[in-house]
């Protein structure tokens, strides 16, 4: 279970009635779901909590874009986090997840090259020479999420097609239909005749 301190100050009221769909990052809107964030930009963060802890924040429907770029001189004491957040298709958020950026990094490299410390590199270099470019790497965040399960903390997460339930409960399971002899029905007679024994259907036409 998730114990990052994002995971607690959740405002579940704002959460789900808050708009986010349409283009652009929102920003705004969504660091008011977490009364302990406050807005404060710089190259590779968007907002600070209390303690100095600053995120990068995403919000997407499942493929992310990234520009590699700005990675390329990550620390191994840098704390930013990126804060993903996921929509479905009526453009409610259903999930969100953190993750340390250098952590992000050190899993991408691993399955793409161009996320290589040599990859960020020569992407930091041509966007240096060439800084009108538009540098974008897709990520199905979704997926990577599935596959990396320790990689990412999911601090929310919600049954598509359900409301966000208990304040206590952040994380809810698919309700299951329950079973009822007295509320079963039994199957409606056909009222057509059977067919005869040997008797196929009558010959069409021409």
């Amino acid at each position: 279970m998730s114990k990052h301190p994002l995971k607690t100050s959740i405002d579940i009221d704002k959460l789900r009635s808050v708009n986010i769909g349409g283009r652009g990052g929102k920003e705004a809107e969504i660091i008011s779901i977490f009364p302990n964030l406050v807005r404060k930009s710089g190259s590779i963060y968007d907002a600070e909590d209390k303690d100095g802890a600053r995120y990068e924040i995403k919000k997407q429907k499942g493929l992310q874009w990234f520009d590699p770029s700005k990675y390329h001189n990550l620390t191994e004491d840098s704390k930013v986090e990126f804060l993903f957040v996921l929509l479905d298709k009526n453009n409610r958020i259903d999930k969100i997840a953190v993750v340390p950026i250098r952590e992000f990094v050190r899993m991408m490299a691993s399955v793409n090259p161009q996320w290589s410390l040599g990859g960020l590199r020569k992407a930091h270099e041509y966007k240096k020479l060439y800084k009108q470019t538009q540098l974008k790497a897709p990520v199905k965040l979704r997926d990577m999420i599935d596959k990396y399960p320790t990689v990412f903390d999911v601090i929310f997460t919600s049954v598509p097609g359900e409301s966000v339930g208990r304040r206590d409960a952040l994380k809810l399971k698919p309700r299951r239909p329950a079973k009822s002899a007295q509320n079963s029905r039994p199957p409606t007679p056909s009222r057509r005749p059977a067919a005869q024994a040997g008797r196929g259907a009558p010959a069409r036409r021409s």
